[in-house]
């Protein structure tokens, strides 16, 4: 272990310093979780990546055209997110949410290009549960964060205390505010999960160094890029960021949230930052893997204001193009 530290605030108003095993919601980190579990139940035939989503959702408007590898690979064709109905409503189920998604209209025809959507790892995370009867959530503490001894990871929700999370803060016109209300019911799948540093380093561990989770030929299949976007299943393949040293990675962001997952597998190097007050955990992760590779790092540039001779500014007064 190089480094293993916390930094800032858990809560802005009782000014709780931030802890190793502090808990943060890690957002789209969430879709290889979703991924894994998709994939496990391939394995066990009780699914198939071949499946259309009408096998599912049978109403669903041109879902006998849409797979579940498309939902993974993010080439089904959906917009990027939903987000404007359970970050507003209370008061919703399972039925009103497939209805106001159906009438979204798709991207492109299925298959044809690619565009990054948070509805199709929604959608899987439903599947899971109508294939397993059981709660996302609860399959995931069983056959995901059990088995990889990740003890202080969960789903997010409306209602528990959760020892240990951290509040989560954004920007607005350059001040920290709480975030805005998001129903967690509908939040899954493509978001939800909240762990910690450490828990995350485990499932790094369980994922790419064992077969606890995932036989061989599907972690083959997960970490194979299918598309120019470079997208596996719940993770990217080699990003332009990888420093030349191969790296599949996956960022994560919503108000506040800030996560960032980088494995570069050849050299078994993993890093993890997660941030709950907007910071970029994803440049913050760049350049502590450029340290690790030995490469110059730049500080990032704060502006400081100075005053000066108003004067000066007839100086460049004139007639400007583009």
């Amino acid at each position: 272990m190089l480094l293993k530290k916390a930094y800032g605030l858990a809560d802005y108003e009782w000014k709780t310093p931030n802890i190793i095993d502090a808990k943060f919601s890690i957002a789209s980190v969430t879709k290889q979780f979703t991924a894994v579990a998709i994939l496990q139940l391939a394995e066990k035939g009780k699914i198939s990546l071949d499946d259309k989503l009408t096998k599912y959702y049978p109403n669903f408007p041109k879902g006998d055209s849409i797979t579940i590898k498309m939902m993974l690979t993010h080439n089904a064709g959906f917009q990027m997110d939903y987000d404007e109905l359970y970050r507003a409503k209370t008061s919703l189920d399972k039925d009103s949410v497939v209805s106001y998604i159906m009438k979204k209209p798709l991207l492109f025809k299925p298959g044809s290009k690619t565009s990054y959507s948070n509805i199709g790892y929604y959608f899987m995370a439903r599947i899971i549960e109508k294939v397993t009867n059981q709660s996302y959530s609860v399959y995931l503490k069983t056959n995901l964060f059990d088995k990889s001894n990740m003890h202080n990871t969960g789903i997010c929700n409306n209602d528990s205390i959760v020892p240990k999370m951290t509040k989560t803060y954004y920007h607005k016109d350059n001040v920290l505010i709480k975030n805005p209300y998001i129903n967690w019911d509908f939040n899954i799948g493509n978001d939800g999960i909240y762990s910690t540093v450490e828990d995350l380093y485990l499932w790094n561990k369980a994922l790419f160094d064992s077969t606890a989770l995932l036989s061989s030929a599907s972690k083959k299949m997960m970490f194979t890029s299918y598309n120019d976007e470079n997208f596996g299943y719940g993770v990217v393949i080699n990003p332009f960021y990888n420093h030349n040293h191969p790296l599949i990675a996956h960022d994560g962001g919503f108000y506040g949230t800030m996560s960032s997952f980088n494995k570069f597998t050849d050299d078994n190097v993993f890093i993890t930052v997660l941030s709950n007050n907007q910071s970029p955990s994803h440049i913050i992760a760049y350049g502590l893997s450029a340290i690790v590779f030995d490469m110059h790092v730049e500080l990032p540039y704060k502006h400081i204001q100075v005053k000066i001779d108003p004067k000066l500014y007839a100086n460049y007064i004139g007639q400007y193009e583009t």
